[in-house]
């Protein structure tokens, strides 16, 4: 019976240091998944309302890698992929299908927002609060807005399919709060000579 709990006793000893180091190590790859994954989920939360930027992007295509190993994680975002593979041309689609499509995307971005929330502990949120939420200044959305379509039409003024715009101007006259100089064909200004002035005694 010694003998076994010797055996024991070294058995411990040895493995002891190497079973501590192993589960530290363990613990050490978990915190960090866990931070790739939080990272992951943070980004595409701050950017859900801006999702042409290229922290969004960059972010969504960390899914398919960090939740891996989460099947109700990739399922929302290959379904969230297939709508964003659509490609959508003035030919094949109306307006009022454009916006319903844009909806569509929304709501599976929220689905998919929602999955990784609950897969990284987040269970109080909900998907209304997901999609409700969120706040971009109008001034973003229409720099935005003014950007694509200068970027439109210089496409289609290099292509030659749309007319450079020009003004004629006929004798502009400019404005400027301060006097004219002066002429240089004017009369100079009479200058008062002291010299022949006689001088006054005592």
């Amino acid at each position: 019976m010694s003998d076994f709990i010797g055996w024991v006793q070294a058995i411990a000893i040895v493995l002891g240091p190497i079973a501590a180091v192993w589960v530290t190590r363990w613990m050490d790859q978990e915190r960090a998944e866990r931070d790739r994954r939080l990272d992951t989920f943070r980004t595409l939360m701050k950017t859900r309302r801006l999702r042409l930027s290229q922290e969004h992007v960059a972010a969504l295509n960390l899914v398919e890698i960090e939740f891996y190993k989460r099947a109700d994680v990739i399922a929302a975002w290959k379904e969230y992929q297939k709508s964003l593979s659509v490609i959508l041309t003035e030919a094949n689609i109306t307006d009022k299908d454009r916006q319903r499509h844009f909806e569509e995307q929304e709501e599976l971005l929220t689905k998919l927002l929602h999955a990784m929330a609950r897969t990284l502990g987040f269970s109080k949120i909900e998907q209304l609060d997901i999609m409700k939420g969120g706040y971009t200044p109008q001034g973003w959305a229409d720099v935005e807005s003014q950007q694509n379509l200068l970027r439109l039409l210089l496409i289609e003024m290099l292509r030659g399919n749309r007319p450079i715009p020009i003004t004629p101007v006929i004798n502009p006259t400019a404005t400027s709060p301060y006097p004219p100089p002066p002429d240089e064909q004017a009369q100079p200004a009479t200058v008062l000579r002291t010299d022949n002035v006689p001088k006054k005694t005592n």
